[in-house]
């Protein structure tokens, strides 16, 4: 069943392609002997044909420098994510040794409490 929905998928998109084709071929033959004023340069006409393919060059040219613009942003905000994260896990382990150290001098001074209790806690040895 997967297979012939990747086989109907494949068919869609070649007819998409070759209907997209057939659109582009039509629009260049219709627009081959015209002409149009430019609002840019005042009284200078240029082919239509001309117009559009520059008008496709900037749209690719566009779509291209917005993508790349994209994709660099999402690229700093994975950096600034990697350093937030590894800032984060600085801070912890920097947490951890401070709480290790806590712990190692109350486990000191409990033990030096427990032996100072238990030799007070001894009777004196009568010496021999």
């Amino acid at each position: 069943m997967p297979r012939l929905i990747r086989e109907i998928l494949a068919y869609a998109k070649l007819v998409l392609v070759i209907a997209l084709g057939l659109a582009v071929l039509t629009i260049v033959l219709m627009n081959q002997g015209r002409k149009a004023d430019v609002w840019l340069w005042e009284a200078q006409e240029l082919p239509t044909l001309w117009l559009m393919a520059a008008t496709t060059l900037v749209s690719i040219v566009l779509f291209w420098v917005l993508t790349k613009l994209r994709r660099m942003v999402v690229e700093v905000r994975q950096i600034r994510e990697r350093r937030r994260h590894e800032r984060e896990t600085a801070e912890q382990r920097e947490m951890a040794r401070q709480l290790s150290e806590q712990e190692r001098r109350i486990d000191a001074k409990l033990r030096k409490t427990l032996a100072s209790n238990e030799a007070e806690d001894e009777p004196a040895r009568p010496l021999r």
